[in-house]
């Protein structure tokens, strides 16, 4: 069982809305990969959140796992894409996810529940009592669980002490090229030169996952340095997505015990065919072909 803590809302594109939030496409990702996933989040008491409870449960997962929230609006974040479809986030605070209650998921590990990985981020550390929470709850897991980060560092939505204390709880790391320069920034010395490796053996990390966009993506771990880059020829409608979709691959290279290779070469092949949709689920099943 793979675990999914994090924030689910809604997009507000110019012309459309749609369900989103960076771990609820992942959990979706893996789910229609064919993975066991329980996805934990929270969404306020109005229509939207009722919309997003009805989302879930279409999508095979449990709306019980989904707290709902009297007192704070469900979470929304509106998008503008540039001409590139490069993606542009308000994110709005004080909601829902904000106040997700995570008590009975450390109970649940504290009484010895071992699911094969958790996945967390950053925006739900946002506030002091939230990032208390999630470090909690990542103290809680057993030795067999795996912590899987993807940073997805938003602008106002992070601070040093959530992403130092998040390198130091993950075993996989995934970040993009931006949120590499953030993390050397917050991890470096005055005048030393930054290595993405160092952060294996100061954070004891098994492997960092950089992504560069049409560049591709890197794979650096103790026994291996792996550079893989997407097909040619892509024509993106907009770039919604595309991270948490090579997340999900990755991870879903990881629980498969994949080489590095094949891990993220099929990573930037799923995140490329995020970029010719619009959003960042796809409608048809483009999972078993990839994989195939």
């Amino acid at each position: 069982m793979i675990w999914v803590i994090g924030e689910i809302l809604m997009d507000e594109f110019p012309a459309y809305r749609r369900v989103g939030g960076a771990p609820f496409n992942f959990a979706c990702h893996l789910k229609r990969m064919g993975l066991p996933v329980r996805f934990v989040s929270r969404v306020g008491k109005d229509e939207t959140g009722r919309s997003i409870l009805r989302f879930v449960e279409e999508h095979g997962f449990r709306p019980d796992d989904i707290q709902v929230d009297a007192d704070h609006p469900s979470g929304t974040v509106q998008v503008t894409l540039d001409d590139s479809g490069v993606p542009d986030y308000i994110i709005h605070s004080q909601v829902a996810y904000d106040f997700l209650d995570l008590s009975e998921w450390i109970s649940r590990l504290k009484s010895g529940a071992v699911p094969r990985m958790i996945y967390y981020g950053t925006l739900l550390q946002r506030t002091p009592q939230a990032f208390d929470r999630v470090k909690a709850l990542l103290r809680s897991r057993n030795q067999g669980t795996a912590a899987f980060c993807d940073l997805n560092l938003r602008m106002h939505c992070y601070h040093r002490k959530s992403v130092l204390h998040s390198l130091h709880q993950a075993d996989y790391l995934k970040l993009n090229e931006e949120e590499l320069g953030i993390v050397a920034d917050f991890t470096r010395t005055d005048g030393e030169s930054f290595d993405p490796r160092n952060l294996l053996s100061r954070f004891a990390v098994k492997a960092v996952i950089v992504t560069r966009g049409k560049e591709g993506s890197e794979w650096i771990s103790r026994d291996a340095h792996v550079s893989s880059k997407p097909p040619g020829n892509i024509e993106a409608t907009d770039t919604v997505g595309a991270g948490d979709a090579h997340a999900a691959m990755s991870a879903y290279g990881i629980l498969n015990e994949w080489t590095p290779e094949r891990t993220i070469a099929l990573a930037d092949r799923l995140a490329a065919r995020i970029c010719q949709i619009q959003g960042a689920l796809p409608d048809a099943d483009i999972y078993s072909d990839l994989i195939r």
